[in-house]
């Protein structure tokens, strides 16, 4: 099995402003785009009606990996709610890591990002992990972690935080579904995403060299019931597979287990 998460989606109010951010920020190279998404299949996959889209496409050095940048013409996006928290039911965040905390961070707040929080572990005088929110509010954690940022760039995306109401039949999905593999926590999130108490499970998982941490709080609230794709924050993560056998064999078990297309 070769498969591995080659896509994160984000959806912005702004498309030229987030990829310059994000390129400039994290040395990722814009590539390409679609000036125009819309149409009927394009309406029944992300249940909306008369959608319009643009994106732009960033890479890395990577095979198989973009960061999609959508905007939305219709429906207009909604931004995310002031009071939008991390143990929302969703994605809650794009954790990169990166060579240098300080260096990076402080150019992303030159780039337009708000720091939240710069957060230690075992040396209390050398921060680890900062917490920034992008132009649009949408929550990256920086991974002070040079060994995982081969090559000459500051930075690379790798994983997601994803909040879940029911932890254990969202791993089972992951794993039994897709081929994630649960693994240590080795970003220490078990102790720095208590949220005051509230933290009740953590499970990392892992497809390749991409994480997914989810986390189940309590006292989480469900996802909006007018919750629509097109919403402003992360949109999705795409598996992407070698080839068609493969991707037609991990359909159709997705389909065996419940998942609906």
């Amino acid at each position: 099995m070769n498969r591995r998460i080659g896509q994160v989606a984000l959806v912005v109010s702004d498309q030229q402003q987030s990829a310059e951010f994000y390129a400039e920020v994290f040395g990722m190279d814009h590539i390409f785009g679609t000036s125009e998404f819309r149409g009927p299949e394009v309406d029944r996959v992300q249940q909306m009606e008369h959608v319009a889209s643009s994106t732009r496409w960033l890479i890395d050095d990577r095979d198989m990996f973009q960061l999609e940048i959508f905007q939305f013409d219709n429906p207009r996006s909604r931004p995310l709610p002031e009071d939008h928290d991390l143990t929302d039911e969703g994605y809650n965040r794009v954790i990169i890591a990166v060579k240098s905390l300080e260096q990076t961070s402080a150019a992303a707040v030159d780039a337009g990002a708000t720091m939240v929080a710069l957060l230690c572990d075992d040396q209390p005088d050398h921060a680890t992990h900062g917490l920034l929110r992008d132009r649009d509010g949408i929550l990256l954690e920086l991974v002070e972690n040079p060994k995982l940022v081969p090559g000459d760039r500051p930075a690379g995306i790798i994983g997601l935080g994803i909040t879940s109401r029911d932890l254990p039949t969202t791993v089972e999905d992951m794993c039994d579904g897709f081929g994630f593999t649960p693994c240590a926590d080795r970003f220490q999130h078990g102790v720095f995403w208590q949220e005051g108490g509230r933290l009740e499970r953590l499970q990392t998982l892992r497809l390749d060299d991409m994480y997914l941490v989810v986390s189940q709080y309590q006292d989480s609230r469900p996802r909006a019931a007018d919750y629509r794709l097109g919403d402003i924050g992360v949109m999705n993560f795409a598996v992407c597979f070698a080839d068609a056998a493969d991707f037609n064999t991990c359909y159709a078990k997705t389909q065996q287990m419940g998942m609906q297309s």
